[in-house]
């Protein structure tokens, strides 16, 4: 088959065009969804997953609330005394980022069991850690096992909201959605929180506007003055994000998705098709039943894949500016409704095309650069022949600068000095001075260079003296004692550690098997 390594004109038309036309197809047939539809199928669904698992864990009852109680006494996790620290009941789930059901939530439960401290941002939106009062290291498996069962099966208990607030009646804070907990987690890094500024109380606008979208402020129904009508919030969290998706496959948008999908990839193939035949010839029904047809169907390459990127561009484009214009018709005035009014004539599915389309796009980027570097050592080995030279002399430079500071300051104030002289004596050369005055600056730096390479060599003497004698002490008290447990040689293993101890100018607390009982047996403090 002959390969296309670039989009040429009719690839990108038919990209676009297949965007545009199935984009069409979304806002004169597809549904908008709705937010409080979704939101209460969300609610009802949560609920109903909360109590089966309660139940698979020994549950008895009947009630959400007390399944809510069951798991939140069985899976209680450090985190939750961090709940004032994290903006009390209604906020510390979306500040605090060990309740996000997100890869970052989860990195950051199992770092909670290993640091003892919790991780989120503050009221200004900036990221902090808080320590945990009364935290305790636990092993290793225990901790483990915490920071990721433990940490899941609280989530559960947690995406209902609390048992005492569900007792009454009420639908409870839940936890924040993977999107919301992303766009979250997004608005504490530094760099996106300079682009987007701070408000008149100095708190991070994108930061508040995810406070917004977690209590419902943002989303819910407002009065003419602006004012949030009391009971009538929209909060933006898991149940809300479930039912987003449910009412996107109920209303069928995945359907002009998928229609896009499938123009692009027959074009894609019909086209390699037909050049193929033409490449080689062929004017026969018989010759083309001898190609091997499944080199052209879809599959992973950076022309398909621009294509895809292409359409799902366009279909998204197109579907949010129609979205938008029909939302701004209907709610001119009322912000609030526009921005709710605007996700909901949004196709979801065409969202999450374009974003795998844009990863995948990313990642033959990645294999792209990869190959160009691997062309690169080919063609020029002696390039990294060269960056291998220089990292092992970057490394034995490291490691002469390590060993000179473990050895002591003298070697490295002589060195150093050496090394100042020997600059000195090469600037001279090129200062504008008079010859009588560069010679006598020279004859004084060579008389200091001369004592102290002197003083160096002395020194380094002194030095490797001292390291062999104690090098030598060591392997043969680490022999001895090596010996002692092959044979089973108790007093034998003590006097190798005694004469090692005794070399390292230190004091032994017994000398043989004896000693040791009879330390054991008095009063006196034990000392290593």
């Amino acid at each position: 088959m002959t390969e296309q390594t670039a989009l040429d004109r009719w690839d990108v038309l038919a990209s676009l065009g297949s965007g545009a036309l199935c984009a069409a197809v979304d806002a004169l047939w597809v549904k908008d969804i709705s937010l409080r539809e979704g939101r209460a199928w969300g609610i009802d669904q949560a609920q109903s997953f909360v109590l089966k698992t309660a139940k698979r864990t020994g549950f008895k009852g009947e009630t959400i609330a007390g399944a809510i109680e069951h798991l939140e006494k069985d899976h209680p996790i450090p985190a939750d005394k961090l709940t004032k620290d994290f903006g009390s009941g209604k906020q510390h789930h979306l500040r605090d980022m060990v309740h996000h059901p997100t890869p970052v939530g989860l990195l950051f439960s199992i770092m909670m069991q290993f640091t003892g401290k919790g991780y989120g941002t503050d009221t200004s939106g900036a990221f902090i850690s808080v320590p945990i009062e009364g935290w305790k290291q636990t092993d290793l498996l225990t901790s483990i096992y915490t920071g990721t069962i433990t940490w899941a099966m609280h989530l559960i208990s947690d995406m209902a909201g609390s048992s005492g607030t569900v007792a009454q009646g009420k639908e409870g804070t839940g936890i924040p959605g993977p999107i919301l907990s992303f766009l979250k987690e997004l608005s504490a890094l530094p760099g996106v929180r300079a682009i987007m500024g701070k408000d008149q109380k100095g708190n991070g606008r994108f930061s508040v506007v995810c406070s917004k979208l977690f209590n419902g402020t943002l989303l819910g129904d407002h009065d003419a003055d602006g004012h949030i009508m009391k009971g009538r919030e929209l909060p933006f969290d898991l149940r809300t994000e479930l039912g987003i998706a449910h009412e996107a496959v109920k209303n069928g948008q995945y359907i002009p998705v998928l229609l896009c999908e499938g123009i692009v990839c027959a074009f894609y193939s019909v086209r390699r098709l037909l050049r193929e035949i033409g490449a080689r010839g062929i004017t026969t029904i018989e010759a083309i039943g001898q190609l091997t047809f499944r080199d052209f169907l879809p599959r992973s390459c950076p022309v398909l894949t621009h294509m895809r990127t292409m359409s799902a561009a366009a279909f998204s484009a197109i579907d949010i500016t129609t979205a938008g214009i029909k939302s701004w018709s209907k709610h001119r005035e009322d912000k609030s409704a526009f921005l709710v009014d605007l996700i909901q004539g949004v196709n979801v599915f065409g969202i999450l095309r374009l974003g795998g389309t844009v990863g995948k796009e990313g990642i033959h980027g990645a294999e792209k650069l990869y190959d160009m570097f691997t062309q690169l050592v080919a063609q020029h080995p002696e390039a990294l022949a060269l960056a291998k030279e220089f990292a092992q002399e970057a490394g034995d430079v490291v490691a002469t600068a390590s060993t000179i500071a473990a050895v002591g300051t003298p070697v490295g104030f002589v060195s150093a000095a050496i090394g100042v002289y020997t600059e000195v004596k090469e600037t001279v050369k090129d200062l504008h001075l008079s010859e009588q005055e560069r010679r006598r600056v020279e004859d004084v730096t060579r008389q200091h260079i001369r004592v102290l390479e002197a003083e160096r060599v002395q020194m380094e003497s002194l030095v490797s003296a001292y390291m062999t004698t104690r090098l030598r002490l060591i392997h043969t008290a680490f022999d001895q004692m090596d010996n002692a447990l092959a044979a089973g040689d108790t007093d034998g293993f003590i006097a190798g550690n005694t004469a090692l101890q005794k070399g390292l100018g230190k004091e032994s607390s017994f000398t043989d098997q004896d000693g040791f009982d009879a330390l054991m047996g008095s009063d006196d403090a034990f000392r290593l």
